[in-house]
């Protein structure tokens, strides 16, 4: 099941469907005329306009929480008594943050993170000796949803406190939101132990273009890696 109907709940409905180990049987958001609601009934998707209630006593394995940090937060033992997994992709850190391929997934569930989270710790779990990591992420004004904007110092400090949870060094991390339609784009600084000179790495991210336009590749990592870490469940 999908809680949230905005674009990233849309993308992962998509991916989905796609999927050969899952079926959504559950699309919940808050109101019936939302554009996200419209999208999964044109995909004879079952929908729901009660949000959390749509959860309670549900029969799904799997629930993807798209909503945001507050919701999370709120309905945190709801979500968890209603399914066997649950991920979430908010930043509200209650569950332990998974990047796949890196770290492993928990037996009840997994938190996402943040765009940064998933598109950089890769790169840096490849460096060896950090002391310092500053990461600079500029993403497209479009792609950067009410979630995004309501939780953008949760989102800056689960960035910055996974960086170091997963590398050992200290670490900033900054958001810039441009009014540019374009790719996510990453530049990080990093001071290698015993070095004076700065390591820079630059790197663009581009999305698969299910749902959301190509340049918003920030989104679609998240929703990449969840159904990525929903499959490894199922399987």
């Amino acid at each position: 099941a999908i809680i949230g109907s905005g674009k990233i709940a849309c993308d992962l409905l998509v991916k989905v469907q796609r999927s050969k180990y899952l079926e959504c049987i559950m699309f919940a958001g808050q109101r019936e005329d939302s554009p996200g609601i419209a999208f999964a009934k044109s995909l004879k998707v079952p929908t729901s306009a009660k949000s959390m209630e749509a959860m309670v006593g549900g029969l799904a394995d799997i629930i993807f929480d798209a909503t945001n940090a507050e919701a999370h937060q709120k309905n945190y033992e709801i979500l968890t008594k209603s399914c066997k997994f649950l991920i979430d992709l908010t930043p509200a850190k209650l569950l332990p943050i998974c990047v796949p391929g890196i770290s492993k997934i928990s037996p009840n569930g997994v938190n996402m993170g943040s765009c940064t989270v998933q598109a950089v710790i890769p790169k840096l779990a490849k460096i060896k000796n950090l002391e310092y990591v500053e990461v600079v992420t500029t993403i497209a004004s479009d792609s950067a949803g009410m979630g995004t904007r309501e939780n953008l110092s949760e989102y800056l400090i689960t960035t910055a406190k996974t960086i170091e949870q997963f590398t050992g060094a200290k670490a900033k991390a900054i958001l810039v939101i441009n009014p540019i339609l374009q790719t996510m784009k990453n530049t990080l600084y990093c001071k290698i132990k015993g070095k004076d000179e700065l390591k820079i790495i630059q790197f663009e991210i581009a999305g698969d273009g299910d749902y959301l336009d190509k340049r918003f590749g920030n989104l679609c990592v998240m929703t990449t890696n969840a159904i990525k870490v929903a499959e490894a469940y199922a399987r």
